[in-house]
């Protein structure tokens, strides 16, 4: 045979397959474009969910994974987290075993995720009943409303799967932002396309949901690293369609949360009294140096943002209207919502240094207290975050910290540690929850 003749017919080969791939993929990405987002009605009953999170060497994620988890606002009696810890520190182990969890280690020579999922189902206790089973990864993150907009979907999907929306949170680098941007595409073509035309979502390995007593039987049958297309082809077989919900962000996104390169949170804080000082502030922590904005608020408008989400007028200070702008920008970024999540009190007591001196400021918080209700700013009262008569002194300084404040630490045995008032309140309520 003539080699042109080959070599045509051979190009044409190449030029059908690569063709066909870009019309499919052209097709589902138009298709995506006319997905709409159903309102989710209330579901009827609640169902009783097993959180499933394998974690292979997750050492320095896992823990805040299991505090999103715990940290659900479902009826804590509904839903159970069990962790598969594999091949991860003693210390993360000892960890992760004071949290209301089930906790299972196990010890395979070749560890894959379908392994550690198998694992679970079959060390699940045999008196527990669920309806469903939700598989994350063990660096997912979820927010509070996850569980209750999965139970809601979960009832009027009528199916034994459905995929929710993963977004990747994380872009420090270019790699991330490349990492978050295919994240979007197959979102969009996978999943919402294949809505639109009537077809199954893709699966995306994590953030989705299965019929407990389906799911029991057929994982038991995928064998690779690559589950998540096992079980895709076995619900493909047996004609059970895989839901996809776009607007269940439950906001599972891999984000690297132990120490993260860029953090930024937007607080409304209050100094009371008699005449009391309103501000909101952005705070942002790049690497280690810490930013912050600020705007003064009056009574109005502090009322006005949180219970209406108003934002202030802009009022021709250039800083003020800035700061509008950023935050328009930031209510943006996060899905066009801004709402209250937890008020903190505390009485605090600050030094500072004289002037002319360097810069030093101490200061002791005392009667911590925390709510996730009622967010009337001035409003006394809540849970308490620290055991009577513990407080948190904070020091902060430029530079090297003065001598006679290291040496007045060391006489009295305190030591340098992290803490957060917010992510405590979390890990109260877990212990609480475990006691129940």
């Amino acid at each position: 045979m003539d080699f042109w003749l080959v070599l045509f017919i051979f190009d044409w080969i190449l030029f059908v397959i690569i063709a066909g791939t870009v019309l499919y993929m052209g097709v589902f990405a138009v298709a995506a474009l006319f997905h709409s987002k159903p309102e989710i009605p209330k579901a009827k009953r609640m169902n009783r969910f097993v959180i499933l999170i394998p974690a292979y060497k997750q050492d320095k994620v896992i823990e805040q994974t299991v505090l999103a988890a715990l940290s659900q606002a479902y009826p804590q009696r509904m839903f159970d987290v069990t962790v598969i810890s594999d091949h991860q520190e003693e210390l993360t182990n000892m960890r992760l075993a004071q949290y209301p969890i089930t906790l299972l280690i196990p010890n395979f020579e070749e560890s894959t995720k379908a392994k550690s999922l198998q694992y679970a189902i079959l060390n699940l206790p045999e008196f527990k009943i669920y309806d469903a089973v939700i598989i994350l990864d063990g660096d997912n993150i979820i927010d509070q409303d996850f569980l209750d907009q999965v139970n809601d979907a979960y009832e009027i999907a009528a199916t034994k799967a459905i995929q929710t929306h993963r977004i990747s949170k994380n872009r420090d680098t270019a790699a991330a932002r490349m990492d978050a941007i295919f994240e979007e595409i197959n979102n969009a073509i996978f999943r919402r396309g294949h809505i639109s035309c009537g077809l199954s979502a893709a699966l995306a390995g994590s953030g989705t949901v299965f019929d407990f007593n389906w799911y029991k039987t057929n994982v038991m049958r995928t064998k690779t690293s690559g589950e998540d297309k096992e079980l895709e082809a076995l619900l493909m077989r047996q004609d059970i369609f895989v839901d996809y919900f776009d607007n269940i962000y439950g906001d599972i996104h891999n984000r690297n949360i132990a120490k993260p390169k860029f953090k930024e949170k937007l607080r409304l804080r209050s100094y009371g009294g008699d005449k009391p000082i309103f501000f909101l502030e952005f705070k942002d922590k790049v690497l280690k140096n810490v930013y912050k904005r600020r705007i003064y608020l009056s009574k109005e408008e502090v009322d006005a943002f949180v219970n209406d989400g108003v934002f202030p007028p802009k009022n021709g200070d250039p800083k003020h209207d800035e700061f509008i702008d950023e935050l328009a920008i930031f209510k943006e970024r996060y899905r066009g919502s801004i709402v209250p999540n937890t008020i903190m009190q505390y009485d605090r007591v600050a030094y500072m240094n004289k002037p002319g001196e360097d810069y030093l400021r101490l200061t002791v918080d005392r009667d911590i207290r925390y709510r996730r209700e009622d967010f009337e700013i001035n409003k006394i009262g809540g849970k308490s975050l620290l055991k009577e008569g513990y407080g948190i002194l904070e020091i902060k300084f430029i530079g090297a910290m003065p001598l006679f404040v290291a040496k007045a630490l060391n006489d009295l045995g305190l030591q340098r540690q992290t803490f957060s008032k917010f992510g405590s309140s979390y890990l109260n309520e877990a212990k609480e929850a475990r006691l129940l």
